[in-house]
């Protein structure tokens, strides 16, 4: 089984999944996007798991396309304060490296995918050209950030397996999983490009 598999076993997608137009979306993003997060969204739309992380999907108000800049922005303005704390990410393997997010005059090299209770932000740390080997970071600005080499459905999966005890920015205030769920959300149109 996939880790794709296992999260649909642990929490079962909507009825009903919506396509959405990869080439339009990756054309406007100017970039590949992962293929577990296309197959992720396919299956479950943009929506919250359990309420603490939700994923944007493409859409036309909003979503991945439209909260880049906004989001990457965050980021760049952050940096000098993450990195005067001494940054660091803590890696699925329990490692620490320290923040590298490039030069202070460059926007990071990341795409937000999307966010978290308390004021976390997901992102994919762009290092490289294949988006399936991208690490998966969240962070809410604060020294110490999530950095996940397995890819978002990974990282997902392990926040609600209850696999990941060392993730960070949920040690303190991730709620009860006693029964993983996914909440879609309502009234959205997919991004058309058009």
């Amino acid at each position: 089984m996939s880790t794709l598999d296992n999260l649909v076993a642990l929490v079962p997608p909507p009825p009903t999944a919506v396509k959405f137009d990869w080439k339009a979306t990756e054309s406007a993003l100017g970039s590949p996007l992962p293929d577990d997060y296309k197959q992720l969204i396919d299956l479950y739309g943009p929506g919250q798991f359990n309420e603490y992380i939700r994923v944007t999907a493409p859409t036309e108000r909003g979503g991945i396309i439209h909260s880049q800049k906004v989001l990457i922005d965050s980021l760049m303005q952050m940096r000098p304060t993450i990195i005067s704390f001494g940054g660091k990410w803590i890696g699925n393997d329990g490692s620490e490296v320290p923040v590298d997010l490039g030069p202070e005059d460059a926007p990071p090299p990341v795409i937000a995918w999307g966010s978290g209770g308390e004021g976390g932000i997901g992102y994919w740390h762009v290092v490289g050209e294949n988006p399936n080997e991208w690490p998966v970071m969240f962070t809410d600005f604060s020294p110490v950030s999530d950095y996940h080499t397995g890819g978002l459905v990974s990282y997902i999966y392990g926040l609600l397996a209850g696999a990941r005890s060392e993730v960070v920015h949920f040690q303190e205030s991730r709620p009860d999983i006693t029964e993983p769920s996914f909440v879609p959300d309502r009234d959205f149109s997919p991004f058309t490009g058009e």
